[in-house]
């Protein structure tokens, strides 16, 4: 399943707004790409960046993110899914 499915199967809209919080490498890229061929709009934050007032003004629905401290933020905002890098398609 490439990631525009796997993201469209998740429930990700065209509009709707991801944030990736991935290291540098093929999963950032992948996210990235897979959520804007699905028509989302997408914040990017690197890894290690300080993310909890981020995650939370984003408005997000859905985060890509492997991080316990970005997991542990989407908790406190409007993020319904957290999608692994490990479930990327290539992965």
């Amino acid at each position: 399943m490439s990631t525009e499915d796997l993201l469209r199967s998740r429930g990700l809209r065209p509009g709707d707004r991801v944030v990736v919080c991935l290291p540098r490498g093929e999963h950032l890229s992948a996210a990235v790409d897979g959520a804007i061929a699905v028509g989302a709009i997408v914040t990017v934050l690197p890894a290690g960046f300080e993310v909890d007032e981020h995650i939370r003004a984003s408005a997000a629905r859905i985060m890509i993110s492997d991080s316990d401290e970005a997991i542990k933020a989407a908790e406190d905002s409007r993020i319904r899914q957290v999608i692994g890098s490990r479930e990327l398609k290539g992965s």
